[in-house]
């Protein structure tokens, strides 16, 4: 056979009909030998003729009718080809479908996680990188230290605290020059600020005062004001407290039982009107 370029398909196709094709071929070789032996067994010359075309006649309905079942069957193999092949297709395009559903899932999980070729671990699965790292983390490892170092000083600044974790800087903190205090006051709910007394400091080279909330350092007290009975005072620059009786807070209610005695009464101040009726008699 010469070489051909089949696809899948053509390449069923035609092996079905050739495969049908040489089962009717040695069929109705078969029956002419068959035919011969019997028209070569025929002994009468009278009736040999008539014999042998009756014979022949036999053999070519039977070759016709196996001729016509070979069609059919072929016929039926191409049907069930065809079948086949449309199922093929269907099949295919929803394995394809599937593909392009799966593989779009797996181009999001790696928008998300990342290439894990790219680890910088030697383990390159996401488990084992982890894993590793956490085996560095409870060694001390020297990518998993924090250290604060004050090798180096930024320009313009007194000192500077470089932290790092491993061999990577985290940040720098600058402690800057000439950081010295022009001014200070205390001061109440400044703007921008909570609501309490600050300490307010103007720094030198430095554009915004620092307000220190001095409710968070010591216990502040204030005397209440308007109060009913004892009315408190704080001198804010001596800090002395005083003390005075609101006038016309103190009854008989806050006096103590037998509290009034006559010694504690001027002379002259009982009147008449304050005596009873049987002393008044």
């Amino acid at each position: 056979m010469a070489d051909v370029n089949l696809t899948q398909e053509e390449f069923l196709t035609y092996e079905g009909l050739g495969y049908f094709k040489q089962k009717q071929d040695a069929l109705n070789d078969q029956k002419i030998e068959n035919a011969k032996e019997e028209i070569i067994e025929i002994t009468d010359p009278a009736g040999s003729a008539a014999a042998v075309q009756t014979k022949l006649d036999e053999e070519v309905a039977r070759a016709k009718a196996a001729e016509v079942e070979a069609k059919k069957a072929g016929d039926d193999a191409q049907a069930d080809l065809d079948a086949f092949k449309e199922t093929y297709a269907t099949d295919k395009a929803a394995l394809e479908a599937k593909d392009t559903a799966l593989q779009g899932e797996v181009d999001a999980i790696e928008a998300d996680m990342g290439n894990v070729d790219d680890l910088q671990t030697a383990n390159k699965t996401v488990a084992g990188a982890i894993n590793e790292v956490l085996a560095a983390v409870g060694t001390g490892g020297t990518a998993a230290v924090v250290t604060v170092t004050t090798d180096t000083t930024s320009d313009g600044a007194l000192k500077s605290y470089t932290i790092k974790q491993g061999e990577t800087t985290v940040g720098v903190i600058d402690i800057p020059k000439d950081m010295v205090v022009e001014a200070g006051e205390v001061v109440t709910n400044p703007e921008g600020q909570p609501e309490g007394t600050y300490i307010k400091l103007t720094l030198a080279n430095v554009a915004e005062p620092l307000f220190i909330n001095v409710g968070t350092l010591v216990d502040i007290y204030k005397a209440k004001a308007n109060a009913t009975q004892v009315q408190l005072v704080i001198d804010s620059a001596s800090r002395e407290i005083s003390a005075t009786i609101v006038a016309g807070s103190i009854g008989t209610t806050e006096l103590a039982d037998g509290a009034v005695t006559t010694v504690k009464i001027a002379d002259a101040n009982v009147t008449l009107a304050k005596l009873s009726a049987s002393l008044q008699a």
